[in-house]
């Protein structure tokens, strides 16, 4: 399978905000991978049997986890390969080369990479959740407690809790970029070991990190629906325009496998939580992953929310120049609001 895109490169223009300038130099990674070639063999109805999937760290996606192994347990002929990376650009690079065939993503990724030209679009939702900022220091106690030269960890400076961080800031302090200066980009493990340490101010954290956060003595400075108005669509996985049209059947087999995954997580977490302990990817406990299914404010559902909520903080923040429909995004069939 070949990509290709059509995308000029970003230059640095006077005025631009490290966040902007940032999602620019992602996309000169997405140039170098345009044009590569997937080495994937295909089956007897033309369409490829190995799926590379990159997924990230965290309980969110354990629905798409758990999806893919019931479906290779339908199908051995079927080959599932798994990459992890710390942040949604190395995802997006990663699907634009060929390397991957489905990637786990955030939303805000995804729209700077559509209108900076790469051809992907999501398949559907994973996950929304509760999420926060968290600090150890008593003193954080609101957005406006932070000071120039703190530092809050985030995996990446528009996933989509950065952008409803600063989505937050917004409105409380008139100003995103006095937060936006404060970003230092580590994955989620690493920021949990930095905020206790006290190398970092505080961790936009996400599940299961944030509990082991607050495990740990933090103690939750904003989180919720105040982040961003709605809740926060945390999770998504996406797909090249390219791979869904060369293989449409196994698309559809893909994305219901997922849909599979995140209903048996809501009506068995019990059976769910054995299976997704005995998947390498996973790394946890049945007890550990039980608690993290049921316990942690997260919605697994393939629908969306919070998407539109999502664009229009990106518009405002001028992340984005056109506010693109959820249909305009996605392949057919992908619902929400």
């Amino acid at each position: 399978m070949k990509t290709s895109c059509n995308v000029a490169p970003p230059t640095r223009r006077r005025g631009m905000t490290g966040l902007r300038y940032a999602a620019a130099a992602t996309v000169v990674a997405l140039l170098a991978a345009c044009g590569s070639t997937s080495t994937g063999s295909t089956g007897s109805n033309g369409e490829t049997n190995t799926v590379k999937v990159v997924t990230n760290f965290g309980t969110i996606y354990y629905g798409l986890l758990l999806g893919l192994d019931l479906l290779t347990q339908e199908h051995p002929d079927l080959k599932v390969e798994h990459v992890q990376l710390s942040a949604g650009g190395d995802s997006l690079t990663a699907l634009a080369s060929g390397q991957a065939d489905l990637v786990s993503v955030g939303v805000s990724p995804v729209l700077i990479a559509r209108e900076k030209g790469l051809p992907v679009r999501f398949g559907g939702a994973l996950v929304t959740a509760h999420i926060a900022l968290v600090a150890m220091d008593e003193k954080y106690r609101s957005l406006a407690d932070f000071q120039p030269g703190d530092q809050i960890a985030t995996p990446g400076p528009y996933a989509v809790g950065s952008i409803a961080l600063l989505g937050a800031a917004m409105r409380e302090l008139g100003d995103w970029k006095k937060v936006n200066g404060m970003f230092r980009m580590m994955p989620h493990p690493d920021a949990v070991t930095a905020l206790t340490q006290r190398e970092v101010q505080a961790h936009m954290a996400t599940p299961p990190f944030l509990q082991q956060d607050l495990a740990k003595g933090a103690h939750e400075v904003i989180g919720g629906d105040k982040l961003l108005g709605a809740p926060v669509p945390l999770g998504a996985f996406a797909f090249s325009e390219a791979f869904h049209k060369n293989n449409p059947k196994l698309y559809a087999t893909l994305v219901e496998a997922i849909e599979r995954g995140t209903a048996m997580i809501n009506n068995d977490p019990q059976a769910a939580a054995a299976r997704l302990a005995g998947i390498k990817a996973v790394q946890a406990t049945k007890e550990k992953i039980l608690v993290e299914l049921t316990e942690q404010g997260i919605k697994f559902n393939t629908k969306f929310e919070g998407y539109a909520e999502t664009a229009d903080t990106m518009l405002r923040m001028g992340l984005i120049k056109k506010n693109p429909a959820l249909s305009d995004a996605s392949f057919p069939s992908v619902t929400g609001s």
